[in-house]
Formats: C-alpha cells, structure tokens, sequence
C-alpha cells in the first residue's frame, strides 16, 4: 500500500521498489523488477513499460538440403537477426540473417538489404523418414516474441507432401508380351521419372527373378514417363516354362520409394506349345 492505494512495487513507475519512489520518466526511465532503468536496446517506451517490434520475414525454400529466405526487427533495421531451425520440434541449429538480399528485402527492411539467411540441415534430414521443419525470427531485443516465419514437412525423396502426410505415386506400365521363352514391357514410375525401377518376375506364385526396367524404349514410352525413356525390360524366363505344362505368369512394378505400391502389369497362363488356350 502506499498513500493508501494499492501499488505494484516491480512496475510502478511513481512508486518503484518502494512507496513514493519515482522513476525519471522525462529521461526515459521505466520501472521493471522494482528498479528504475531505461528501455533497453531495440526497445521503446509505450507509457510505463519498454515494448518491442516484432521481427518480419519470409521463409523462400525448405528442403531436405537448406532451408532459405530473409528476416528482419523493425527495431533496428540495421541489425542482423538470429533465425532458429527446429527438425521435428527440437532445435537443432541457427544463424545470421545477415546475407545480402535482393531490392524487395531492403524496401521491407527500412532500406538495409543484409538479412538474408541460408542454412544446411544436417544429415538426419536425409535419413529417409519424414521431418517437420520450424524456422522462427529471432526478436532483436530478446524478448520473447519470436514469430514463425514458416513449418513444412520435409518428405523423403521420391514422396511428396500431401494434407500434412508424405505420399508415394504408384508405379504403371504395359507388359508387351509374355510367352515361354520371355516377358517384355515397360514401367516407371512418376516419383522419380529418371530412374529406373525394379521389376518383379513370378511364376506359378513363386518370385523368380528381380530386373531392372532400364532398356532404351520408344517415344511414347518417354511421353509417358516424363520425357525419360530407358523403362524397358525383357526378360528371358526360366527352362521350366519349357516343361510342356502351363505356367501362370505374373509381372509387378515395384514402387521406387519402397513403399509397397507394387501394381500387377499383367497375369498371363502360357500354355504349352504357344496354344492359346490350356
């Protein structure tokens, strides 16, 4: 109590740390944990207490490498700011956003151009799982208003983000021919269009072989494929397809992130002596 009415010791200004204490307010002086002291740097005085700017910026890119863009304090513009990455909601590194930038980021940044960021992300990022990335701006006066410049699931290669999940694409092909002596076709798949994928070989249920869909193949095969054409196969099958007894043959694409996506190209009976029907 002082002079009757209740005082908050730690933050009144005219009674600070003790009744009838007064801070020189003229001088910029705030009361803060009963003591009286000027608003630190990067901050200004609003009434009776120092209050802070919030840092602005823009997060560019987001990757399984680097995670990129700019930041900057309105209270002092021509400050760096620390930004801090977080993989899966631990904090795992930061840095200065302190790279020259382009024009645009200088308008935003009260004409200094100096903030922008670019980090690399350690291993782990790359460890074929999915990871959630949080890169915050850092307040210039340290207090505690540190927005989220943005959070982006990081999927592995070969997925993409879909409603907050990684997703694969399913492989698709045609198998061309199959017969007694071999099974030919072509498959891709739209996750990575250039590579390769395998190709699985059953007969009568049992997997026989595993080959690798890379043959040099025709235009349409590449109009398929994302302009990439080496997604032919053609496999010579084994001596027991030779036997004089039908054998039922099955072809599947596996998925090439190895998410168990494995379509079925194709079921063939062969029957013996090339008959059409067994």
């Amino acid at each position: 109590m002082c002079d009757g009415r209740c005082r908050d010791l730690h933050t009144d200004a005219g009674h600070c740390g003790s009744c009838g204490h007064s801070c020189d307010q003229a001088q910029g002086q705030v009361c803060s944990a009963g003591e009286c002291q000027l608003c630190p740097t990067g901050t200004t005085k609003t009434g009776e207490t120092c209050t802070s700017a919030w840092p602005v910026g823009f997060l560019d890119v987001v990757d399984s490498s680097h995670a990129a863009g700019w930041a900057c304090d309105p209270d002092d513009f021509s400050a760096p700011i620390i930004i801090h990455f977080y993989i899966d909601g631990v904090l795992i590194g930061g840095t200065l956003a302190d790279i020259p930038a382009e024009p645009g980021v200088a308008d935003a940044c009260g004409g200094y151009n100096a903030h922008r960021f670019d980090y690399a992300f350690p291993p782990i990022i790359r460890d074929g799982q999915p990871h959630w990335v949080d890169v915050y701006a850092i307040d210039y006066a340290l207090l505690n208003q540190n927005p989220l410049l943005g959070e982006v699931l990081v999927c592995p290669v070969g997925t993409t983000e879909s409603g907050g999940s990684c997703t694969s694409a399913w492989p698709f092909g045609v198998v061309d021919v199959v017969d007694a002596s071999h099974a030919a076709g072509w498959a891709c798949d739209p996750d990575d269009f250039s590579a390769p994928i395998a190709i699985h070989i059953y007969v009568d249920g049992a997997l026989i072989d595993s080959i690798v869909a890379n043959i040099p193949a025709d235009p349409g095969v590449a109009d398929a494929c994302g302009g990439y054409n080496a997604h032919r196969f053609d496999y010579a099958l084994p001596a027991i397809m030779r036997d004089g007894q039908p054998h039922w043959v099955d072809v599947y694409a596996i998925d090439y992130v190895g998410a168990n996506q494995n379509p079925l190209l194709g079921e063939v009976l062969v029957c013996p002596d090339g008959s059409t029907r067994c």
